[in-house]
C-alpha cells in the first residue's frame, strides 16, 4: 500500500485525545450522602464487567475513527497487479564503455537495461564499437519512451548538444534524466585534406565539451609530416602523437556557366565579378564561361549554371541559379522548392551586390563542403546541463500513472460511517 499524502500521518498524534478523555472521565466520582443502606441492592459483578468492557470497546472504536480520518487525508493507494517493470534503465550508446556505468549495470537485472536508441534494443549483443559514433536524438526518443512497459524510466546520457533537436516535449511517462561526465578524449582532428598546386590544405576540428572550432593549416608538398599513398586519393598525417588517414581531395577548377539574354547583360557582369572575388577568397580557380542565350552548348556537363533569362530552364541536373525577381524575398539568393535550384531575387548593381553579400551567397550555392556536415557532427562533443534536456510530465500523465493504483478511500469512508454508528450505539448503551 502507498500513501499519496504521507505527511498527514502526523495527525495520528490525535489518538492521545480519546485516552485523555477516558482517563479524565474516571476521575469524576459523584458522592451522594444517604442515611441508610437498607434499601440498596448489591451491584451485580457481571453488570460491572459489562460496563468496563463497553468502555474499552468505546475507546477502541474512537481510536479507529480517528485513524480512519487520518488515512483518508493521507489517501491510501493499493498497487494493482501489472506486468510492467518497476524501473527501466536506458543508457546512451557512448556510455556503454564507461567504467562507472558498467559497474552500475552489473547490479541491474538484464531485462531492466536497454540502449538509448530507436526501438531500445537490449544491451546484450549490442556493438559497442559502433555505438561511439551515435548521438541519440533525446526528445524524439523521449516520445518513443511512452511505449516502454515500465512504471519509471531512468536515462543515463552525456547530454550532447547535437542530440537536442526540435521542441521540448511533454510525455506520458515518468522519466528521470541523469547526466554522466564524458571520459572521451578531446583533441584536434584532421577531417579533410585538399591537394593544392604546391601545398596540402588541412581542415582541423577542435573538439571540446563547451566549444567546437575549426582551423585550416597549409603544409608544403615536401613536408615530412604526411605521406600520400600511391593512388593519391588519401594521406596519412601525424598530429599530436596520433596518426590520421584522411581522403585527399584533388585540386580541381570550379566550372561556372552564365547564360544570359541581351536585357540582362549587366547582371552577367556583376555575377562574373562576384565569382572572381570568390576565387581569390577561396584560393581556388573558378572557370567562368558566359554565353548569350541560344549560343550555350554543353549545359548538361556544366557543374554550376547561372540562368539569366525569363524563359524556362531546360533539363539540367547540376546546380542552377535562376533569375526570378521577388520583392518579398528575405535574401538576394534563396533556395527554390526544387533540389539544387536557387533564385536570384533582384536586379544587381554595385550597392545591392555589396549589401546583399552576393559573393558569400554564390559561394554557398557551390556547396564546396558537401558531406562535411555529417563528418563534423561525429566530432561534436559539446554538452549542456541535464536540466535543458529534461522532459516534463503533464497532469494527465500523472493521472494515467495513478490509474495503476486502486484507491481505498471509498471503502475507508464506508468503514468510517459504520464505526461512527457503532460508537453512538455503545455510547448510548453506556449511559443507560
Amino acid at each position: 500500500m502507498s500513501l499519496l499524502n504521507p505527511t498527514y500521518l502526523w495527525a495520528l498524534l490525535a489518538l492521545a485525545v480519546p485516552i485523555a478523555i477516558h482517563l479524565w472521565s474516571k476521575r469524576k466520582v459523584k458522592l451522594i450522602k444517604i442515611g441508610s443502606t437498607k434499601f440498596l441492592n448489591e451491584l451485580d459483578a457481571k453488570q460491572t464487567n459489562a460496563i468496563q468492557l463497553n468502555e474499552r470497546f468505546l475507546l477502541l472504536i474512537r481510536f479507529l475513527i480517528l485513524a480512519l480520518l487520518v488515512l483518508l487525508l493521507a489517501k491510501p493507494l493499493l498497487k494493482t497487479d501489472s506486468s510492467n517493470n518497476s524501473i527501466t534503465y536506458l543508457i546512451a550508446p557512448s556510455l556503454l564503455n564507461n567504467e562507472k556505468v558498467i559497474s552500475f549495470l552489473d547490479t541491474v537485472p538484464e531485462n531492466s537495461k536497454r540502449v538509448l536508441q530507436s526501438s531500445f534494443p537490449a544491451i546484450d549483443g549490442y556493438s559497442v564499437a559502433e555505438s561511439l559514433k551515435l548521438v541519440p536524438g533525446y526528445w524524439q526518443l523521449a516520445k518513443e519512451m511512452e511505449t516502454i512497459p515500465s512504471d519509471s524510466i531512468v536515462v543515463f546520457t552525456n547530454s550532447f548538444v547535437s542530440g537536442i533537436k526540435g521542441m521540448l516535449p511533454e510525455i506520458n511517462a515518468n522519466v528521470q534524466w541523469v547526466s554522466i561526465a564524458s571520459e572521451l578524449s578531446l583533441n584536434n582532428t584532421v577531417i579533410r585534406a585538399t591537394l593544392m598546386k604546391d601545398s596540402i590544405q588541412l581542415l582541423l576540428v577542435n573538439e571540446g565539451f563547451q566549444h567546437l572550432g575549426f582551423e585550416k593549416e597549409t603544409l608544403p608538398l615536401k613536408s615530412d609530416r604526411f605521406r600520400i599513398n600511391t593512388a593519391k586519393d588519401s594521406l596519412t598525417i601525424a598530429l599530436e602523437k596520433n596518426q590520421y588517414q584522411v581522403p585527399l581531395i584533388p585540386f580541381q577548377t570550379i566550372q561556372v556557366r552564365i547564360v544570359y539574354e541581351d536585357s540582362l547583360v549587366n547582371q552577367m557582369k556583376y555575377i562574373r565579378a562576384a565569382y572572381n572575388t570568390a576565387a581569390r577568397y577561396l584560393k581556388k580557380p573558378i572557370e567562368i564561361i558566359a554565353d548569350k542565350q541560344g549560343e550555350s552548348p554543353g549545359l548538361i556537363t556544366t557543374e554550376n549554371l547561372i540562368w539569366l533569362s525569363k524563359k524556362p530552364l531546360p533539363i539540367f541536373e547540376g546546380k542552377a541559379v535562376l533569375f526570378r525577381p521577388d520583392s518579398m524575398a528575405s535574401s538576394l539568393i534563396v533556395p527554390a522548392p526544387i533540389k539544387n535550384r536557387f533564385h536570384l531575387t533582384s536586379l544587381l548593381n554595385a550597392k545591392i551586390s555589396i549589401e546583399g553579400r552576393l559573393v558569400e551567397q554564390l559561394i554557398l550555392t557551390l556547396d564546396l563542403n558537401e558531406g562535411l556536415k555529417a563528418e563534423i557532427a561525429s566530432h561534436d562533443k559539446r554538452v549542456v546541463p541535464v536540466e535543458e534536456i529534461r522532459t516534463e510530465q503533464p497532469f494527465e500523465a500523472q493521472d494515467k500513472m495513478l490509474a495503476t493504483f486502486f484507491d481505498l478511500s471509498p471503502w475507508l469512508w464506508g468503514l468510517l460511517i459504520l464505526m461512527m454508528l457503532v460508537e453512538r450505539i455503545l455510547a448510548k448503551y453506556r449511559r443507560q
